[in-house]
């Protein structure tokens, strides 16, 4: 794996964990705060890994009901994850 493809895997990860948990943020702004300069290679990457696209894999997820104190603790995380992506 190289250093790029590493970098975008932790990305589509934090993207992942918010599209999980954040039902309202536009995807654009999922993106750009995982890490994306680009909208376009942020949906093709994660169609690629996920296999359904950001909207998608947000609205199976939505379909699921989660645990408020565990929604609690993935937002947490994936605010501190964000925050190192962005460095």
């Amino acid at each position: 794996m190289t250093f790029l493809e590493y970098t975008n895997h932790l990305r589509l990860e934090c993207a992942k964990a918010t599209l999980l948990c954040d039902h309202t943020t536009k995807i654009e702004a999922i993106a750009a705060c995982s890490g994306f300069n680009s909208v376009r290679t942020f949906y093709r990457l994660f169609q690629k890994y996920y296999r359904l696209t950001p909207s998608e894999f947000r609205r199976v997820a939505s379909s699921y009901n989660t645990h408020p104190c565990l929604m609690k603790s993935i937002r947490a995380a994936v605010a501190v994850f964000c925050d190192v992506l962005q460095g």
